[in-house]
């Protein structure tokens, strides 16, 4: 069926510390993994999400998120938005916009498009992190590589401190 292509992955290195987090029981329904990365003190809830095109992003997520201080919050969304770069909008980035503009959370900068087919392009993955956490990745995400995927990876790196 429509459901055979979708899912979530969450992939994280086998040198870096990590564990997995369990989502609150009311956000199980969603397609969403977690891991927390500890890098030195520090301990970073990731959050890889898939949400389907046309649907309302879950406020409650977002929120979820936006309550640890240290937070990556990433994957396809589908929204679309002119603000993000796309030369399109939809409901879902038009609620996407909404709901992140009153939570402490950033999305990394990127106008290249991360979905590519027959029919056009699009900018409908993002990567979000919460604002403490800000200073320490580099604000611009960019495109990986992908050889799974109909969808483009996001990534981004830690500043570099070399002067």
């Amino acid at each position: 069926g429509d459901n055979d292509r979708r899912g979530v992955a969450l992939l994280i290195n086998s040198n870096l510390a990590s564990t997995a987090h369990s989502l609150p029981n009311h956000l199980i329904r969603l397609n969403a993994v977690a891991a927390n990365l500890i890098i030195n003190d520090l301990i970073i809830l990731i959050i890889s999400f898939y949400i389907p095109a046309n649907t309302q992003v879950p406020d409650d997520l977002l929120q979820y998120a936006s309550q640890n201080r240290h937070t990556i919050i990433m994957g396809d969304f589908n929204a679309r938005h002119t603000d993000f770069g796309d030369i399109d909008s939809n409901p879902t980035g038009r609620s996407l916009i909404q709901t992140t503009t009153n939570l402490p959370l950033q999305r990394l900068y990127n106008t290249e498009p991360t979905f590519i087919n027959a029919r056009g392009a699009s900018i409908s993955d993002h990567i979000f992190v919460s604002e403490q956490l800000l200073p320490l990745v580099n604000p611009h995400s960019s495109i990986g590589t992908t050889v799974t995927s109909d969808h483009l990876p996001l990534t981004t790196q830690k500043p570099s401190t070399d002067k």
